[in-house]
């Protein structure tokens, strides 16, 4: 495992949009250009006078705990059923002290900690930001701040990008609702929204591509915005970042936030974001492997910003081939090698997954590549990374292992919830894990939370599962789907520790 090409952009903000900076280095080159945003959508929602949405399907259960790992809670949360108009339950999920929030593309709901739905709850995602009943939204996230306490949702909205934190600690009171403007070129539309934070900045990231003919000129923005304007309400606020990240011959298009919660791990000089080698890239097409991972970082802010970033080079991976049910054969998507959601970074390591396709030996399955990254900061640039550890998680057979999402605890453990199918499986639930004084490059427990009720009557499954730091001591949480009775997704909440 081997560290290269690390280079710098620099570029004054004089303008919404400014020319591309080419970079040289010894083995990565790229170019960026800056844009800023801007603030085209602002309310503020009382949450407890929009109407709870009537005949909604919830279940809240408790469930016994099972297995090597320790799942104190865990209970089925909001459903959707097949085809109903977003055919997928995109989540976010926020846990705080007393509270759970989760996001999917249609609803949102509010739990206690052990699983009870409050009064009320679930609300339609659009009234929840203050929208009009008929507004489309669509590529939910959701988070807790465990530095300030606030609970945060995002959606791609008719604005562009919607952002929505909660005045308080409390989810059923008043919430800001941002709508964001982020477009770098006239006739693009955002896509596959992206959000995470540290102390001070909220971290933001979207596709920007031509949808209107068959998403041409895909790439990304990233974006870092001001958490405490944010946080009050202020539209003197604008999201300041690059777009048009080029490297290799290939645009870079699905570049994650890294999120940062407050553990003993402290505070980066700048904001992180993390890439695969995305759609762009030959992995996608007729090459069968890529080879690298990409690191950014945005550090400063106004005329000071900059961005500073650098490639890693690990074991090769690829496009994810569609699983079996056992209604059929290869039609569940499991996209893939696309990092779609958040890494995390806590005592000095950067914690990822993403899908990838690998020969088990009988045929081409889709898998899991997981791992952590160390990267070192000088002043406000980074200067280096280095693959700490990664390796697969794969099944033997046609069980396929996808849409990953890591979360780590306080002492450094590892989780990653992901979804298994196969033709005698229907889509299921599971997690696995891994101490921080476990042997490297391996995860030591794995076990089935929730299994899938009946063959899933539906090709699109979701783009992505969600995991949340409460910021305790205690477990880690995560929110999936399952297949569930009745032609429709489940989905499931639950915390996991050693």
């Amino acid at each position: 495992m081997r560290t290269i090409g690390f280079a710098t952009v620099f570029s004054a903000l004089s303008a919404q949009l400014l020319v591309a900076q080419p970079v040289n280095a010894d083995s990565l080159k790229f170019t960026a250009v800056q844009v800023m945003g801007k603030v085209v959508y602002f309310n503020t929602v009382d949450e407890s006078k929009v109407p709870g949405l009537t005949g909604s399907i919830v279940d809240s259960m408790q469930e016994q705990s099972k297995g090597g790992l320790s799942i104190p809670v865990a209970f089925d949360a909001q459903r959707e059923p097949y085809r109903s108009g977003v055919e997928r339950p995109d989540m976010g999920i926020g846990v705080g002290p007393k509270y759970i929030v989760q996001s999917i593309n249609a609803q949102i709901a509010v739990f206690t900690t052990s699983g009870q739905k409050l009064k009320g709850w679930p609300k339609s995602a659009n009234l929840f930001l203050g929208l009009k009943a008929t507004d489309f939204v669509v590529d939910t996230r959701a988070q807790w701040d465990t530095w300030d306490h606030r609970f945060w949702i995002s959606f791609l909205c008719p604005h562009g990008y919607c952002l929505a934190v909660s005045k308080t600690s409390d989810p059923t009171g008043v919430w800001y609702v941002y709508g964001f403007d982020l477009l770098d070129k006239p006739g693009f539309e955002v896509d596959f929204g992206m959000f995470a934070f540290d102390q001070h900045t909220v971290s933001v990231s979207t596709h920007m591509a031509h949808y209107r003919h068959q998403g041409q000129g895909l790439h990304a923005g990233i974006f870092t915005i001001d958490k405490a304007a944010l946080e009050s309400g202020s539209t003197n606020v604008a999201p300041q970042g690059f777009a048009d990240i080029h490297t290799s011959g290939h645009d870079i298009d699905t570049v994650e936030p890294v999120l940062v919660p407050n553990t003993a791990g402290g505070q980066p000089a700048g904001e992180f974001f993390m890439s695969t080698e995305g759609f762009n890239f030959p992995c996608y097409g007729i090459r069968p492997y890529c080879t690298h991972l990409y690191v950014f970082m945005l550090s400063g802010s106004g005329n000071s910003q900059s961005i500073s970033g650098g490639d890693v080079e690990m074991q090769p991976y690829r496009f994810t081939p569609v699983a079996n049910t056992p209604k059929c054969k290869r039609c569940l998507e499991t996209v893939g090698p696309m990092m779609t959601t958040s890494p995390v970074y806590n005592k000095g390591l950067i914690s990822f997954a993403f899908g990838t396709g690998v020969n088990n030996g009988s045929q081409e399955i889709a898998a899991i590549r997981w791992g952590q990254l160390a990267p070192t900061v000088t002043g406000m640039q980074l200067t280096s990374t280095r693959l700490i550890q990664s390796g697969t998680l794969e099944y033997p057979g046609d069980r396929a292992a996808f849409f990953p999402s890591v979360m780590t605890d306080y002492a450094g453990s590892f989780y990653m919830v992901f979804d298994v199918s196969s033709s005698t499986q229907s889509p299921s639930v599971y997690v696995a894990a891994r101490r921080a004084s476990d042997p490297f490059n391996q995860l030591t427990e794995v076990q089935l939370v929730k299994g899938g009720a009946a063959p899933p009557d539906v090709f699109p499954w979701g783009d992505y599962t969600a995991g949340a730091f409460s910021g305790s001591s205690g477990p880690v949480w995560f929110a999936s789907e399952y297949a569930g009775v009745n032609n429709e997704f489940g989905t499931e909440i639950f915390n996991v520790n050693f």
